[in-house]
């Protein structure tokens, strides 16, 4: 594989592959199709110096990074930090959206240390998390793990302890709709799954209560990932 080049913003990504767009700051938001007008379309492979979040709403391809490919489906989230291999191909894509941030501005932003406090901040690969809602759904169940972390914290030294449950895709009355209207996205989560299939309720309640219990007493301030082995 020869040399790779890393682009310091999207748009010098975007002007090297021949589609120019505007971006100048540390902080931007963009609508996907609006940039990709004629599909199919597949990247070289590439390095970035910013943070990426892509949020598809319905569109179809592929995003690899490093090593590992994903498939990009209606209701996807991805996120990566600066330095990993990137590439993607995009075969439909209606309603598409990426956000991009760099360093300073989360330094600058939210607080000087803040790779401190979210070191995964610094080497992060999330995959691609099929999701039935959409971008505020997902930012908060971000919320809700830093929220845990802090209610263990104040909480501790009355004996009490607080725990995330991370169940990935479930199959309940909230992603019946999703999965009704295009039954391709449960298929794909069977074949991303280790236990090849969508997770149930009764998976996860007996997580939960045990939690609940005095064996579960020493787990604290812990996400714990309860998804058959979700994109492993």
């Amino acid at each position: 594989m020869g040399e790779l080049i890393v682009y310091h913003t999207l748009s010098d990504l975007y002007r090297a592959l021949n589609l120019p767009i505007e971006q100048e700051v540390d902080f931007t938001i963009h609508f996907l199709p609006d940039i990709h007008s004629e599909l199919p379309f597949k990247s070289p492979k590439f390095r970035t110096e910013y943070y990426s979040f892509v949020f598809v709403k319905d569109g179809r391809g592929t995003y690899t990074t490093d090593e590992h490919v994903f498939p990009t489906v209606p209701a996807t989230i991805y996120f990566t930090s600066p330095g990993h291999i990137k590439a993607f191909e995009m075969q439909a894509l209606h309603e598409a959206y990426i956000i991009t941030l760099t360093e300073a501005f989360l330094k600058e932003q939210v607080h000087a240390d803040i790779f401190e406090e979210f070191p995964f901040l610094l080497a992060e690969t999330a995959p691609p998390a099929t999701l039935p809602g959409n971008a505020a759904y997902a930012s908060m169940k971000g919320a809700i793990e830093v929220f845990t972390r802090y209610l263990a914290k104040e909480l501790g030294r009355r004996g009490i302890t607080a725990n995330t449950v991370a169940p990935g895709a479930i199959e309940t009355d909230f992603t019946a709709p999703a999965f009704a209207t295009n039954p391709q996205i449960k298929e794909d989560i069977a074949q991303q799954t280790a236990l090849g299939r969508v997770g149930l309720p009764d998976d996860i309640g007996s997580i939960v209560a045990f939690l609940c219990t005095e064996n579960a007493r020493w787990i604290n301030a812990q996400r714990l990932e309860a998804s058959g082995g979700m994109f492993l």
